[in-house]
C-alpha cells in the first residue's frame, strides 16, 4: 500500500506543478498584455501630441539674386535651389567631402539625382568661387 500511496503523492505533486506552471503561464501572459496596452496607449498619445510639420518655402522673390557657392554651400543653402529636397542636398555635401571640391558646374553631375536637365536649371543660381578665390584667380592672370 505504500506503492499506491507514493503513486498517488506523485500524481497530486505533478498536478499542483502543472497548476502553478499555468498559474504562472496565465500571469506571464496578462503582464505581457499589460505592457502591450500601455505601450500602445503611449505611442498613440505621442502621435497625437507630435508637432505638425514645417513646411518649407522657398521665396520666389529671392531666387533671382540667389547665388550660392559651390564648394562652401551646406545643405540649407542647397535646399534653396528649385529640384534640391534634404536627401538630394545631403549627397551633394556628401560627395564634395568623399571626392573634393567642384571644378566645374558639371562636377555636379557625379551626384546621383542631379541629371543634365537639374543641372540647367540650377546652374543659374551657382558660383563656383567664393569673392576671395576669384580673386586670387584673376590677380594670377595678370
Amino acid at each position: 500500500m505504500a506503492s499506491s500511496t507514493t503513486s498517488a503523492d506523485c500524481d497530486l505533486s505533478q498536478h499542483k506543478e502543472e497548476s502553478a506552471q499555468q498559474r504562472f503561464s496565465r500571469q506571464l501572459q496578462l503582464v505581457s498584455m499589460s505592457v502591450a496596452v500601455l505601450l500602445l496607449g503611449q505611442w498613440s498619445r505621442i502621435q497625437l501630441n507630435r508637432p505638425a510639420a514645417i513646411p518649407l518655402q522657398r521665396s520666389p522673390q529671392n531666387l533671382s539674386t540667389l547665388q550660392i557657392e559651390m564648394n562652401t554651400a551646406d545643405w540649407i543653402e542647397w535646399m534653396q535651389l528649385e529640384g534640391i529636397g534634404p536627401a538630394l542636398a545631403s549627397r551633394i555635401i556628401a560627395d564634395r567631402d568623399v571626392n573634393g571640391n567642384f571644378q566645374s558646374h558639371d562636377d555636379l553631375m557625379r551626384v546621383a539625382g542631379i541629371g543634365p536637365a537639374t543641372l540647367d536649371r540650377i546652374r543659374p543660381y551657382l558660383k563656383l568661387h567664393d569673392g576671395i578665390l576669384s580673386e586670387i584667380s584673376s590677380d594670377d592672370r595678370r
